[in-house]
């Protein structure tokens, strides 16, 4: 994949990190809030409106419903008593959004594998 000369990433460059991140979410390897909060800023790089796109759209949904939890290096300026709160209100969102966020990653991988 070739860099656009300003160093910024080309289009297939996008296309490959959104199958990357899709199959890491789908396997499991990173956790659905930080996958969709990942896929949705990809998505702002691949497709021209995220709101009217059904995948990338669930993933801009769960990102901003979701932006007051904690995830990933954040977590270690919590409190570890608010991180307790915190983490059943993430379970309880994931377990609710799991199956529509892993179709969203289905969807991107099979739409942008093949680059």
């Amino acid at each position: 994949m070739r860099e656009a000369r300003n160093g910024a990433k080309s289009y297939a460059s996008w296309q490959a990190e959104a199958v990357k991140l899709a199959q890491t979410v789908l396997a499991g390897e990173i956790g659905l809030l930080a996958g969709a909060r990942d896929l949705a800023a990809i998505g702002a790089r691949l497709v021209h409106d995220v709101s009217s796109d059904p995948d990338f759209s669930v993933l801009v949904a769960v990102a901003s419903e979701t932006d007051d939890l904690p995830i990933g290096q954040v977590r270690a300026l919590w409190d570890r008593s608010a991180l307790t709160e915190k983490d059943r209100e993430i379970a309880d969102y994931e377990a609710r959004v799991r199956e529509v966020v892993l179709a969203a990653c289905r969807s991107i991988r099979t739409r942008y594998a093949a680059g």
